[in-house]
């Protein structure tokens, strides 16, 4: 689990990825220039899964899901789902076996992607 963590900390690293704190199989991560803020990645072995919180369902406006179902579509890399705790965020998984830089790296993107290119319908869905 160690080495799983240390090598994404270094994958990190090399992206200009701010690591704010971690757990035992957490790192909690900021990149503002890229529009991600407590990005949260959880060690799971054999996956990566990467959460970013982007609204509380409950501030937005009745009738929101079938939107953001759609807006899946566009998506490169991860989805928009609801949490446990009612939450939208956007999540993706990884195979920590074969992780190499690359396919963080293009995971992150695509979050930073989603957020700019679908943050407009989040603002407007505020109830």
């Amino acid at each position: 689990m160690d080495s799983y963590k240390d090598l994404i900390r270094g994958y990190l690293a090399e992206l200009g990825v701010k690591v704010l704190s971690e757990g035992e199989r957490t790192l909690v991560c900021q990149d503002l220039s890229e529009g991600i803020n407590n990005l949260i990645l959880f060690v799971d072995d054999p996956i990566l899964i990467l959460e970013q919180h982007i609204a509380n369902s409950d501030k937005l406006k009745p009738g929101y899901e079938k939107e953001l179902l759609r807006r899946n579509n566009s998506l490169v890399h991860g989805a928009f789902v609801l949490d446990n705790k009612d939450r939208v965020v956007w999540k993706d998984t990884l195979r920590l076996e074969n992780l190499d830089l690359n396919e963080l790296e293009g995971s992150i993107k695509a979050l930073s992607m989603s957020m700019v290119e679908h943050s407009q319908f989040f603002l407007n869905q505020r109830a």
